[in-house]
């Protein structure tokens, strides 16, 4: 049993970040922003709602994507097929940018 409760605080404590990001609600994509940051690091994509659920400090509406990973190349190029064919997308959204903007951390696409 005690081994049992060990393992369940050690999944906990690994998953703790994962807990921070909160699904919004289904909404379609506005407009992307691709800055010329050369490392690729910066993109951007608002949606139709405004969600803030992380607190951060900028209102702007946009929502950070990595681009120069693996997982922000996939965000990136469902962001670009929802707003080509207008899809519904549900955001994950949660962290804060170094420009004070929420982080896009995942999506689901809804036909």
């Amino acid at each position: 049993m005690f081994k049992f409760k060990l393992m369940l605080i050690l999944v906990v404590m690994c998953f703790s970040s994962i807990s921070s990001a909160a699904w919004q609600t289904y909404t379609t994509v506005e407009f992307i922003v691709i800055e010329g940051e050369a490392d690729g690091s910066r993109a951007y994509v608002a949606f139709a709602e405004n969600f803030t659920p992380s607190g951060c400090s900028s209102a702007s509406g946009y929502k950070r994507i990595y681009p120069n990973t693996k997982k922000g190349e996939l965000i990136l190029s469902n962001m670009m097929m929802a707003k080509a064919s207008g899809m519904q997308v549900l955001p994950s959204i949660g962290g804060c940018d170094d420009w004070g903007r929420d982080i896009l951390n995942g999506v689901i696409l809804k036909r």
